[in-house]
């Protein structure tokens, strides 16, 4: 039975809205309508969205195994941006969870949907937010072709609205998404855009520690080894400050050796988030010298990683990824050799993180190797970004070896980290970029319009821009 009460709706008004009036007005039935659709409210757009728009939460139904869909069903999340259905859409595979319920952000056009002017459709990976199936959970649905096949089951049902050109884009594991539908259902999209997007091999991929090896400058890199070797050197006091630290707050039950592991584990992962999600160069003398007081080590550690996800809290909230990255997409190897005479755990065990009383097979080395052939043989349309001090820069997808033909393209953002965007480019790179993904839209480029608000795109509101993905 399909929800049919709404909340009273607010539309954000701006100019250069793509659909007319008349076709707004029954914008909600034609989604009701849609197969699969199995409850939609609308509601304000938010501050974020300062062109007329209106904004509609979708659970729509999917199997949960494509290969039998007759079986169990479940529903997934969707966010949709509605700006007209003669509007191109920019369909945001996501790696996670949409933007929760009461998330200030929780409508965002974010890169390309403003570059392309077009609607904005936000879909929940599966086994993550409100888009599980019902418990107990069958991980072994939890694959790169399952959560492929959602998007195409949702794109073929959408696109009876939506008949312009789509392009498909994620960040992080969201761009990963993006890719591996790509592969499996070439022609559902004209274009994809993977941000900062890896191609792992293997549980612990070693050329992730050949990059934080040379990452940023030697001096950096130095201070970076400093601070590890420094708290791992005083492990008592540091586990009491982080026992203080948690207390009230986070439980760390689900470590078998409990703080002391974690500690670990965090010294260990504290090198990648550095360069992750730091200002690289910038943030090196905001690193704390040897001997600083344990409290205000452990602060910073929270401040750079975020301790609340190394726990008990954060296991259950990620457990889904840390299946899908033991099982098949793979993880990034750590920078561990220069600790090694301080550890007692090893920082690259990650199995300690997979779901609680479930057999997790071994990883399987296939699925990675496929997409690897997908991107040096039958990438066609695809533009990659990726930051210069980011980790995950180190197994960027190749270019495809007929890559000009194919119209395969890579920018690379000057010194970025995980938060490379186009807005970020060089103003040439900016530039070209957005004129490729323009022309795939089949819109005119940049120079040629007046009034874009592309290149002064969220990038530059005053409002506050959501957290990086992962």
């Amino acid at each position: 039975m399909k929800q049919l009460s709404i909340y009273a709706a607010t539309i954000a008004m701006s100019v250069g809205s793509a659909a007319s009036q008349a076709e707004d007005l029954n914008v909600y039935d034609q989604l009701a309508d849609v197969k699969g659709v199995q409850s939609i409210i609308e509601e304000p757009c938010g501050d974020y969205v300062n062109y007329e728009a209106q904004c509609f939460t979708i659970m729509m139904e999917q199997p949960v195994d494509h290969i039998r869909p007759w079986g169990e069903k479940f529903e997934q999340r969707i966010r949709i941006i509605h700006r007209g259905f003669d509007a191109p859409v920019a369909l945001r595979t996501r790696g996670y969870n949409v933007y929760d319920d009461s998330a200030p952000f929780k409508y965002y056009p974010i890169e390309p949907t403003t570059l392309i002017e077009g609607n904005l459709i936000d879909v929940e990976h599966r086994y993550f937010g409100a888009s599980k199936p019902a418990a107990p959970l069958d991980w072994s649905k939890l694959t790169i072709f399952q959560a492929a096949t959602d998007m195409h089951k949702l794109v073929k049902r959408l696109r009876s609205l939506y008949s312009e050109n789509w392009v498909a884009f994620g960040y992080s594991k969201g761009g990963m998404t993006s890719t591996y539908f790509r592969n499996f259902y070439p022609n559902d999209v004209t274009a994809t855009v993977p941000y900062v997007a890896p191609l792992s091999f293997g549980r612990a991929d070693a050329r992730y520690k050949t990059f934080l090896n040379e990452v940023g400058t030697a001096e950096c890199r130095k201070q970076v080894l400093d601070f590890q070797r420094d708290v791992l050197s005083r492990k008592g006091d540091m586990v009491s400050a982080l026992d203080r630290h948690i207390e009230g707050k986070e439980t760390a039950t689900r470590w078998p050796h409990g703080t002391p592991q974690a500690l670990e584990y965090l010294v260990g992962e504290y090198g990648f988030f550095f360069w992750q999600y730091g200002n690289g160069l910038a943030d090196c003398d905001l690193i704390p010298k040897d001997g600083v007081e344990p409290v205000v080590a452990i602060q910073y550690l929270d401040d750079t990683l975020g301790i609340d996800g190394f726990m008990d809290s954060g296991f259950s909230q990620w457990e889904s990824y840390y299946w899908q990255a033991l099982t098949q997409l793979g993880y990034g190897g750590l920078l561990l050799e220069p600790l090694s005479d301080l550890l007692e755990f090893n920082p690259e065990d990650y199995l300690v993180y997979a779901p609680e009383n479930v057999d997790v097979p071994r990883h399987k080395f296939f699925p990675m190797f496929m997409m690897h052939l997908w991107a040096k043989y039958g990438a066609e349309r695809v533009m990659y970004v990726y930051g210069d001090f980011d980790p995950y820069t180190a197994a960027a997808y190749p270019l495809a070896v007929n890559a000009k033909e194919n119209e395969v393209y890579r920018f690379n953002m000057a010194e970025g980290n995980h938060g490379a965007r186009i807005g970020r480019l060089s103003e040439e790179d900016k530039i070209e970029a957005s004129n490729i993904l323009r022309e795939w839209m089949g819109l005119k480029p940049l120079e040629e319009k007046v009034g874009i608000m592309s290149m002064q795109s969220v990038n530059t509101l005053t409002l506050p821009e959501p957290p990086l993905e992962r």
